[in-house]
This record gives structure tokens, sequence and C-alpha cells, in this order.
């Protein structure tokens, strides 16, 4: 009997695969990068628009806080609305408020992302696939109450660096911040279809790993905001210069390949660790070096 040849491999659906999940990395690129490449514009505007320095966080918090609730909302959206409407719209949107804040100062710092956001948008109308709309309801207590609750409390908390934390001011914000999360959870039990099922946090080791990323991402922001302005006002270092962001991005590689032996329950303690404490020795290192060696070698390579 003769021997029948392999049918030919059909690598159409792979490549489709690969450009949809470019796609999506695309997306989150966008989202990494506007919260961290403000931070490099941070003294340049706290300067012009003579903004204290808590007043500054706002630049950053704003963004946070706004993001996260209509986050919450989004997904809601594509479920009732269609995924790829929901998101093609959401990008558009983040591209154009991208443009606009260029066209009004530090171009360079907000128009990087609206390139991103066109060839995004671009390859999801050619490559996602539209799902059929369902019948629902929007959570917008939710969403309202989650939003609004935060941002009471980080504007307590900033009010507090300036104000003091027994200021009637910060002691209301973090009053009514507490009253409007516990007014949430009361409506997240309640409604037919809460916006975020509190279900999702009955399973340990969900709702541990959702607190170690609570934690590790409030420290990487918050490393972010600080050491930026540390290195470009006291260590000299020019804005397109900032090393932090690229050196978090080339080391995570060679971490992870490291750490993987550890377990599931290891890699996020040990890259917790690493991302916190880098910083205070990058900057003890800088100390050594001096100005010279910064301005030869300013990514420390």
């Amino acid at each position: 009997m003769p021997v029948q040849p392999f049918a030919p491999i059909d690598r159409a659906p792979a490549a489709r695969s690969g450009l949809v999940l470019a796609t999506i990395l695309a997306c989150q690129l966008m989202v990494v990068l506007d919260a961290t490449i403000v931070n490099i514009a941070l003294p340049e505007v706290k300067s012009a628009l003579r903004f204290s320095s808590a007043g500054l966080a706002w630049v950053l918090d704003a963004y946070t806080l706004a993001f996260g609730g209509l986050l919450l909302l989004g997904a809601r959206a594509g479920d009732l609305l269609g995924r790829r409407r929901t998101f093609v719209a959401g990008i558009a949107l983040f591209a154009l408020a991208s443009m606009a804040g260029g066209l009004a100062s530090w171009r360079w710092v907000f128009f990087v992302n609206v390139p991103i956001g066109v060839a995004v948008v671009a390859g999801a109308l050619r490559l996602f696939r539209e799902t059929t709309p369902r019948r629902g309801r929007f959570d917008l207590a939710g969403a309202l109450g989650s939003t609004l609750g935060v941002g009471a409390l980080v504007y307590g908390l900033v009010h507090a660096a300036g104000g003091g934390w027994g200021s009637p001011v910060t002691l209301a914000a973090f009053a009514s911040g507490s009253a409007l999360l516990a007014g949430y959870v009361r409506n997240e039990r309640r409604a037919a279809e809460p916006i975020t099922p509190l279900r999702l946090f009955a399973d340990r080791n969900r709702s541990a790993a959702l607190l170690a990323r609570l934690c590790m991402g409030a420290g990487m922001y918050g490393m972010f905001f600080f050491l930026t302005q540390f290195l470009q006002d006291e260590l000299g270092y020019r804005p397109s210069s900032c090393p932090e962001p690229c050196r978090a991005g080339r080391g995570s590689p060679a971490v992870h390949e490291r750490v993987q032996g550890l377990g599931d329950g290891g890699e996020e303690p040990v890259g917790a660790d690493l991302l916190e404490e880098g910083p205070v020795l990058e900057v003890v290192v800088d100390e050594v070096r001096g100005p010279g060696d910064r301005e030869r070698d300013p990514l420390g390579s």
C-alpha cells in the first residue's frame, strides 16, 4: 500500500491567533505606558503649573481612578453591547484623549500612545470577531460607588500630606470613602447583576493573589512617582535618560527564568521583593558611581 503524504498544515489559524495576541498585548502596552511615562514629565509639570508635591500626585491619581472605574463598566459593556465594539470604542477614546492631552502640553509624553492606538484599532477591526450582545443591565450604582469611594480615600491620603491626619477635610474624606465603599459592598450583595460578583473573593488563592497584586501595584506606581523626581531633581538625570522603566522591563525575563522552580506561590513574592528593593540599591550605586558615570551610561549596563 502506498504511503499517503501528510496533509499540509494550515498555519492560518495559528498566525491569526498570534496577531490577535499581539493586538491585545499592544493594548496592554498602552495601559502600562500611559501610567508610567507621565512620571518622567512630572518635574516639568510641577514647575510649569506650580503644583505642590501633594497636588502633583493627582496628575496620575485622576487618570488611574477614572481608568479603574470605567474598566468595570467597560467589562459589562462588552457583554451587553458586543466585545469588539466596546474594545474599539475604548481604544479610540483612549487615543483621542492622549492626542488632546498632547495638544495641550508636554507633547511627546501623550502623543506616544496615538500611533499605538491607531494600530490596535486597525488590528481589532480586522482580526477580532464580534460577540453576540446579551440582555442585561449596567450596575451603575456599583461602578460609581467603588470609584467614588476609592477616590475619597485617595483624596484623604493626599490631603493628609499637607493638611495633617487630624484635619477635618482628611477625616471627612476617609469617612465618606468608607461609607461609599460600604454602600458599594451592600449593593453588590443585593444587585441582580452586580458589576463585581462577591463570590469571586470566596476562593482563597484568588483573593490572596489579588491582594498581592494590589500591594505590588501600589508600591510600584508609588516608586515610579517618587523615584523619577528624585533621579531628575537630585541626581541630575535628563528626562530622556531616566533608567527605571528600562531596567524593570529588561530584567523581568531573566528573573522569570530563575524563579520558575519556586512554584505558583514563589514567583510573586520574589518579583515584588526585587521591584521594591531594587530602587534602593540603584540609588546607593548611583551615589557611588557619581554624575560622570551617569552621563556616560544612563542605563547602568
